[in-house]
């Protein structure tokens, strides 16, 4: 799964992990309560960060199974 994250305000690298650390661990709460014993964790990779046209900042990033 991709997903794009934009960040209005201000931006650096730690509130674009922060952002990402926490929709994997909801994503993860989430698949769990569907999935039970079945459940594996996902993992985030930051994929690319860059200012959109807007001059807003987008941040891309990655799920990945573990």
């Amino acid at each position: 799964m991709i997903f794009r994250a934009t960040f209005r305000h201000s931006y650096n690298e730690g509130t674009v992990n922060e952002v990402c650390q926490k929709l994997t661990e909801r994503l993860n709460k989430h698949i769990k309560e569907l999935k039970g014993k079945d459940f594996h964790p996902l993992r985030y990779k930051l994929n690319e960060v860059k200012r959109t046209e807007s001059k807003d900042m987008a941040g891309y990033f990655v799920l990945l199974k573990e």
